[in-house]
């Protein structure tokens, strides 16, 4: 289930995509998914264990894992749209938003 208020993502390479500067940031969230996956799949296949033995230990570890990385790319996907979103408005208002020279220049007279 995809949030209507917010545009499809980018499958055409003429479309824009986030920046460098956001990438970290996305970046930083696929670590948090692949990290969150193996949590949620090794504790699925702990309590999967405790209820039903050891077909319960792969079901509830596979389902752990598979569920957890479902919500977090699609947590992901719901970001990457607003910082493309956010990016196309700064390209569009800069006067708004400021150039990153007048952040670099402010932050050097600091």
């Amino acid at each position: 289930p995809t949030d209507p208020s917010l545009p499809p993502l980018p499958t055409d390479p003429s479309l824009p995509v986030p920046t460098s500067l956001n990438n970290e940031e996305l970046r930083q969230m696929k670590l948090k998914r692949k990290r969150r996956t193996v949590t949620f799949g090794i504790v699925g296949g702990v309590v999967g264990l405790l209820v039903l033995g050891p077909v319960g230990a792969i079901a509830g570890g596979l389902a752990g894992a598979f569920g957890a990385k479902a919500r977090r790319k699609c947590v992901e996907r719901r970001r990457q749209r607003e910082l493309i979103v956010e990016q196309e408005l700064k390209e569009k208002h800069p006067e708004l938003y400021g150039s990153a020279n007048d952040h670099q220049q402010k932050d050097a007279r600091q």
